[in-house]
């Protein structure tokens, strides 16, 4: 299933980034390193799980999910709440047509503007040679 290895390649990557700036964190603090990590690792769960249940459930399902998770329960101007779940949904619905080599063999990934439903494929492109680029 190309979804669930998506998810589990994005879970991966955070993962690695958290690894590398828990590095940071010197030696005598490793207590603290193993506590910040494990809050982490629980925000990054909940956050998974709120955002999967809310791509499958309905927009006020997936609102919920902003609300908690992007937005830290802080007040947000509905026109912005009702824009990001329009985004959400359209990129959804956007990396299901793509092609299974983007996210299998190359593990390139992107995602529609949110003013538009128009792939500037140059720009697309650019990213792509500057993402294999990185790879080497």
């Amino acid at each position: 299933n190309t979804g669930l290895h998506l998810r589990k390649r994005f879970v991966l990557s955070m993962w690695l980034d958290f690894d590398e700036r828990a590095k940071q964190i010197t030696v005598a603090q490793t207590k603290l390193r193993r506590e910040q990590l494990e809050e982490l690792r629980a925000q990054l769960n909940a956050f998974v799980f709120g955002f999967d249940e809310g791509i499958i459930a309905d927009d006020i399902v997936l609102a919920s999910a902003i609300y908690r998770h992007l937005c830290s329960f802080e007040q947000l101007p509905l026109d912005r709440m009702i824009t990001m779940v329009k985004y959400i949904r359209k990129n959804v619905k956007h990396l299901e047509l793509l092609p299974d080599e983007n996210f299998l063999e190359n593990g390139f990934v992107y995602f529609l503007p949110v003013d538009t439903d128009i792939i500037d494929k140059e720009k697309v492109n650019q990213h792509f040679y500057d993402f294999q680029a990185t790879r080497v």
